[in-house]
């Protein structure tokens, strides 16, 4: 059993704790890239340093992983590994929907009270086949059977592609209702291979392959401070 945590996210110590910062949220109506249509502010976050929070609890999960390995004919060996990791506690940053006021924590605790804890599991059971590299052939092959399953993305959000670490889902209460289920970075059937030969005369030949099942489907509504 194993516990890891992550720092504080960068994004939020230039946001929350700074007193030259003040970070606006806009909307705009058109591609402000292509428009000179003025924008909407929809949120603003506090222009000092935030108040201390008590009992603030810094982003980690818990690891569980157990793995058996075997010497297989042919100089090959295979492994077994079933890994479960679960997230714990996150810090993220959102708009309390009583003030408008922006406002960061753990979620369902302190300022954030008002939105769910967030939940990332990730399950999967793995089967590695490989030969050992001290033959001119070298191969190694996986499959793996896994569910990414909650209501956070994790660090990286692949459905935005923001890696702040700041989920957008966590800017109001309401993206979070029904938002609990299949994450986005699910793939139930994971296959990859990759193999290799080594020529007496220096040269190198490889290939590798991957496929994966795909991911979850995902519907996001509006919200009132951005329908």
């Amino acid at each position: 059993l194993c516990r890891f945590y992550h720092t504080f996210p960068s994004v939020l110590s230039s946001s929350f704790y700074s007193e030259d910062t003040d970070v606006l949220g806009i909307i705009f109506t058109e591609d402000p890239r292509t428009s000179n249509s003025e924008g909407e502010i929809f949120y603003e976050s506090n222009a000092s340093i935030y108040p201390e929070i008590d009992n603030l609890k810094g982003p980690h999960y818990d690891e569980v992983t157990l793995s058996y390995e075997k010497e297989l004919p042919l100089n090959s060996y295979g492994t077994v590994r079933f890994i479960y990791r679960k997230l714990v506690e996150g810090i993220e940053d959102g708009v309390d929907p009583e003030t408008g006021k922006a406002v960061i924590g753990n979620p369902g605790k302190g300022d954030m009270i008002d939105f769910p804890e967030m939940q990332r599991d990730y399950t999967a059971f793995e089967v590695v086949i490989g030969s050992n590299a001290i033959r001119s052939f070298y191969f190694q092959s996986a499959y793996i059977l896994s569910r990414a399953y909650g209501n956070y993305t994790g660090f990286y959000d692949t459905e935005t592609g923001s890696s702040l670490p700041i989920n957008p889902q966590y800017d109001t209460p309401e993206q979070l209702v029904n938002g609990t289920g299949l994450l986005a970075q699910d793939r139930t059937h994971t296959f990859k291979f990759f193999g290799s030969y080594y020529f007496d005369f220096g040269l190198s030949v490889g290939t590798s392959f991957f496929i994966a099942s795909g991911k979850p489907l995902s519907v996001k509504g509006g919200h009132s401070y951005a329908p």
